[in-house]
């Protein structure tokens, strides 16, 4: 995960923009039921751990993983493999093509339609979808979440939540549209009558932002009369503060921490630097770290334990920070590069030897969970792992013997074992827990 940014302010009043959109669409605007038999009314998502595409060139499927039961218990080590069907309001299934993106939420799932999503421009349909029961809430096409990665670097500061669709304690959600830029919210309260407010200022481009708690708001946006990349602070009462966060000549890092509080760390030499906290739009320095944040040290953000670790390794992996809030900022020596959590445990997962490794994520200790034998895997060009537990690892792969896209295990036991045959390359992995 990567992330970043820039800084200024000034008071804008602006156009607020609060729309209602009657997601269901049930009602033919006349009082009565219109019929619904084409329309997407549920997923079969229920009890999935976790969610992929794979795609070819006669289009994309998604599929579902969950972990297979007998007598209603769940059997360790073994998972199910299946196609997510779409169905109507009379639970018939129905055809839907090109899903082209997952995100996962505390209680929903975002899930884009169309191709058009890979070329950076925005879906052709989107959807809210209650993890629980697979229900459809449609996204209006007027505002769509674009979460595709800005390819600029010096766009990247915003660390755990760069491109994201993020939430407040008070059940909103946010993220920002294409091609405008613009920082929308929406209550989740009631999903069947959402409400969408813009509420970046009218005439900024949002390229990044983190929201706190509370609904607080500190985004990077371009100013197209300067041509300059700048922040700014949006109180969750609405008003804007101009802010104080370095700029320019800095190199800098923003995220929300486990409190729900924004955080930055701001450099301006090779071991200088300053993490603090962002209130009102000042930043507030809290102590000085070691932590090197040039812009060509992007790492990754790992959610484990109830902590925030980042990570970034320079010509040998060495160290990991716990940057979860301003009580717990420490710099942790490792001798392995964190890449993958696990029932929330944090772990090194090597592809090439497929070598389980446990990351102790208060010390920095390490122990091998297993070494499996990747002579195994001979016969097989592996493409994605979809999963790693304490039992094997699920991954997809070109089966050599035939040509065949297949999802296969590896056991502890070094068995090999065939799940299901999948219609092309995974392009999108998320896990639902």
């Amino acid at each position: 995960m990567k992330k970043v940014f820039l800084s200024f302010g000034m008071l804008i009043v602006f156009g607020l923009t609060s729309i209602i959109f009657n997601s269901c669409n049930n009602d033919d605007g006349n009082g009565g039921e219109k019929n619904t038999n084409n329309n997407l009314s549920s997923i079969t998502i229920q009890n999935s751990k976790a969610l992929f595409i794979s795609s070819s060139k006669e289009g994309s499927k998604l599929y579902g993983v969950k972990s297979s039961a007998i007598s209603g218990k769940s059997t360790s080590g073994t998972e199910v493999i299946f196609e997510i069907k779409y169905l109507n309001s009379a639970g018939e299934e129905i055809q839907k093509s090109d899903p082209a993106y997952i995100y996962n939420l505390k209680d929903f799932i975002v899930l884009g339609f169309g191709a058009s999503y890979l070329i950076n421009s925005g879906f052709d349909e989107a959807y809210l979808i209650k993890k629980s029961d697979g229900k459809v809430f449609e996204i209006p096409r007027k505002y769509m979440p674009h979460v595709v990665g800005n390819k600029y670097d010096y766009l990247h500061q915003y660390l755990n939540t760069e491109n994201k669709i993020q939430e407040d304690k008070n059940n909103n959600i946010y993220y920002t549209t294409y091609p405008d830029h613009k920082i929308l919210k929406v209550s989740l309260n009631t999903p069947s009558l959402l409400q969408f407010q813009e509420i970046s200022a009218v005439n900024d481009n949002v390229y990044g932002f983190c929201v706190d708690g509370n609904g607080n708001i500190h985004y990077g946006y371009y100013d197209s009369n300067t041509q300059d990349y700048k922040y700014r602070y949006r109180k969750s009462e609405g008003n804007f503060i101009n802010t104080t966060f370095p700029e320019g000549k800095y190199y800098n890092r923003i995220w929300t921490g486990t409190d729900g509080q924004i955080y930055g760390a701001k450099m301006n030499t090779v071991d200088d630097s300053y993490l603090g906290k962002i209130q009102d739009g000042g930043f507030l320095v809290i102590k000085q770290s070691k932590m090197n944040i040039n812009d060509w040290k992007f790492g990754n953000v790992f959610n484990v334990k109830g902590k925030i670790i980042y990570t970034y390794y320079e010509y040998n992996p060495n160290k990991f920070f716990n940057l979860s809030n301003e009580m717990e900022f420490t710099e942790i020596p490792c001798s392995v590069k964190a890449n993958y959590v696990l029932n929330d445990d944090l772990y090194n997962f090597d592809k090439a030897t497929f070598v389980l490794t446990l990351i102790n994520v208060l010390n920095g200790n390490t122990s091998v969970v297993y070494d499996l034998d990747e002579t195994k895997l001979g016969n097989y060009d592996i493409d994605k792992i979809i999963n790693v537990d304490q039992d094997g690892v699920t991954f997809s792969a070109v089966d050599l013997n035939n040509g065949q896209y297949v999802v296969a295990k590896i056991s502890i036991s070094n068995l090999v074992t065939i799940q299901t045959n999948i219609n092309g390359l995974i392009t999108t992995v998320t896990s639902l827990n």
